[in-house]
């Protein structure tokens, strides 16, 4: 029977298989490109989210942070108040008053934005683990907050905690 139709269609039926084998072939072609378009526009979501709502803010705070600290640098550090073994340290009362105050009115709230951008926003990271500078300055953060619970109480951190 089939022999009959394709003999009957004399030369159409190359033709007209040539049609219909085009068609499921454009069909499947353009299904392989759309399904290709939506992956790469998926990404190109996830990396502008990454970017809007964690690396851009983090870079934009970090920046912040290092010309706040820069500033206090050559403000402050420049004198014996506040270097110890070529570090910087107050080492006098009014030396730890102005450290106390930066710490707590400038530091700290800078600190806390970018460690809680990070545990906010940690699924937008790259990789399967945080890395370690992330984690190092969460750890710093969330640490100082207890240093500076022991100041609000009018002391010094080692004094309350032992």
């Amino acid at each position: 029977m089939l022999n009959t139709l394709i003999s009957g269609l004399g030369g159409q039926f190359n033709t007209i298989a040539l049609a219909v084998l085009s068609g499921v072939i454009g069909f499947l072609a353009k299904a392989v490109y759309d399904l290709w378009m939506a992956r790469r526009k998926d990404k190109l979501d996830r990396v502008n989210h990454q970017l809007r709502c964690l690396y851009g803010p983090l870079f934009s705070l970090v920046n912040v942070a290092t010309i706040t600290w820069h500033a206090f640098q050559l403000e402050f550090c420049e004198n014996a108040d506040f270097q110890i073994n070529g570090g910087i340290m107050p080492q006098t009362p009014s030396a730890e008053a102005v450290w106390r105050h930066w710490m707590q009115n400038v530091f700290m709230p800078l600190n806390l934005q970018m460690a809680e951008l990070i545990t906010k926003n940690a699924d937008l990271l790259e990789g399967h683990l945080m890395p370690d500078c992330l984690l190092l300055l969460s750890a710093h953060v969330y640490g100082y907050k207890g240093i500076l619970a022991a100041w609000e109480k009018g002391g010094a951190a080692h004094d309350i905690c032992r």
